[in-house]
């Protein structure tokens, strides 16, 4: 019996270069960890350029059996099950990787491989391990069949290379095929780590778990003692923020009864957000987000926290300024205020002429809250109770037709559910289930902690309180910069200005925060969140 490694190096970046552990890269490590696998006869190496080949200098290989591919036009899955299978040629079985994956472990990879052939398995995969530990594993003639199927349906040629792109081909026709999982010990993804250097965020959460491990040879064999280590480390949770949620205007002529921002607004300025005009510049919103691309690497930029971001005469331009990161993504969220046309035009022509994103995202996101299927049930939500013209379901739907007409695939109906329209949930998700082609968004009422009336209709909250992602993973930005803790703390327990202070700095205010979280200390108004467990991108 002949088997193959095959690691991907197609979609690798930079981060995968760097030299984190003890001086070797995730290209070393990944290549030491194929050609270390007794049974298997031959890796392949597949590279997007010549120069790439470089970052495995490090690894003393045999060539006889280590070999680079340059595949500098291979982008899509179907080129990648056909390249994968034309080269396994001669052999039965492939182990299939990724090349900025540091820690995959040979001790488990063959337990997985000794499964799959006992079992007669066609194809066999990890469950319960965070990801970056475990390889897929293929049977030759299987991943001819793969091939056979992609090339039946174009899709999959549009379709770009990502980490699940095996079990999602696989996925079209899975019946058909014999499938066995190796399942680890405990369920270790509920923390939804990555170890693979693939972005920003992700290198350095692979270089905290590297430095952290006093015993380095852990990482090669115990896999079940690095992943319970892992899972328990407070600081492992705050990398970097992955989701940026930014005011740009604060007029608001909104009345809604689920939005604590009117009423905070004016207590904390004064005046009612239906008569402010306070807008962010341009240059300061263009120094954020430099900020933002340096700190971060790859994030969504949401422009919608407070007010309506329609309103502010520069949208287009501050959606190009974030589209001129590649590692940054763009969401819009309105509702029944009607839009001007002309600047959803100007967005989209700047949208098109972006390049396309690094951070496996699209390159913007619209949401449309529509939260009823009907004008009466809309009025009683967003204006309690009273038509109003400027604010309607009619509106709503214009909007979201006129969206979906020059973003489509990009715009997604939402729903808010609560007490007054839990009874239309069900029409709500299959008429737009249908319509929307699948996309759209069930939400859960936020009673943002005690601000407002509780009236959610089901308790969606785990057993055991996790850290909050919001912690972890949001910041959140107001129109003057400053930085509250989090959104549910509306303009009160400031952490800095992000205008005149480095992002850094304010972030890592709030480790001790995140610490107290994983102890199970709630200081302020934690203690009644009930959107700890909620999780953006």
């Amino acid at each position: 019996m002949k088997n193959l490694v095959v690691l991907n190096a197609l979609n690798c970046r930079d981060y995968a270069s760097e030299k984190n552990f003890d001086g070797k890269n995730a290209f070393e490590l990944s290549l030491k960890w194929a050609v270390s696998l007794e049974f298997c006869e031959k890796v392949i190496v597949l590279l997007k350029n010549e120069s790439q080949k470089s970052s495995f200098k490090e690894e003393s290989f045999d060539e006889s059996v280590c070999e680079f591919l340059v595949k500098n036009d291979l982008s899509d899955v179907q080129g990648l099950l056909k390249t994968m299978a034309e080269f396994s040629n001669g052999f039965d079985n492939v182990v299939y990787g990724f090349a900025d994956c540091p820690f995959y472990n040979k001790d488990l990879t063959k337990k997985m491989f000794d499964l799959h052939i006992d079992s007669a398995s066609e194809y066999t995969f990890a469950d319960g391990y965070s990801f970056g530990f475990a390889p897929e594993i293929l049977n030759v003639g299987t991943l001819n069949i793969l091939s056979v199927l992609s090339q039946k349906d174009e899709k999959w040629q549009k379709t770009k290379i990502k980490t699940d792109s095996i079990f999602e081909i696989l996925k079209t026709d899975i019946n058909s095929f014999e499938i066995e999982t190796y399942i680890s010990d405990d369920d270790y993804r509920f923390p939804r780590f990555s170890f693979i250097c693939s972005n920003k965020n992700n290198a350095l959460l692979c270089k905290k778990l590297f430095d952290s491990c006093s015993d380095k040879d852990c990482l090669l064999w115990n896999v079940e003692k690095v992943n319970s280590f892992a899972v328990n480390q407070s600081d492992f949770y705050q990398n970097l923020p992955q989701y940026y949620n930014i005011q740009i205007c604060s007029s608001c002529s909104g009345n809604c009864s689920f939005c604590p921002y009117p009423a905070s607004f004016e207590k904390k300025f004064g005046v009612n957000p239906s008569k402010s005009e306070s807008m962010m510049s341009l240059e300061n919103f263009s120094s954020l987000i430099d900020k933002i691309a340096e700190f971060s690497g790859e994030a969504a930029v949401s422009l919608s926290l407070w007010g309506e971001s329609i309103l502010h005469p520069q949208l287009d331009l501050f959606v190009e300024k974030i589209l001129s990161h590649p590692g940054l993504s763009v969401l819009i969220e309105l509702s029944g205020r009607k839009f001007s046309e002309s600047m959803i035009e100007k967005i989209k022509t700047v949208t098109e002429s972006a390049k396309e994103r690094t951070n496996d995202m699209k390159k913007i996101y619209w949401i449309v809250s529509l939260d009823s299927v009907d004008s009466a049930t809309y009025d009683s939500l967003h204006n309690k109770g009273k038509s109003c013209d400027e604010n309607s379901y009619e509106n709503a739907l214009h909007n979201l037709s006129v969206l979906n007409s020059k973003f489509a695939g990009s715009v997604y109906p939402q729903f808010l559910r609560l007490k007054e329209n839990e009874s239309s949930l069900e029409s709500f998700w299959r008429s737009w289930n249908e319509k929307n082609g699948g996309n759209l968004i069930i939400k859960k009422y936020d009673w943002f902690s005690g601000l407002l009336e509780q009236k959610k209709t089901a308790d969606l909250s785990p057993v055991k309180r996790n850290i909050c992602w919001h912690l972890c993973r949001d910041f959140v930005v107001l129109f003057d910069g400053t930085v509250p803790l989090c959104q549910d703390y509306m303009f009160d327990n400031l952490q800095g200005n992000a205008f005149t202070e480095s992002l850094e700095s304010i972030w890592e205010k709030r480790r001790k925060c995140v610490k107290e979280h994983s102890e199970g200390t709630y200081q302020n108004i934690c203690g009644k969140c009930d959107e700890y467990y909620i999780f953006n991108f």
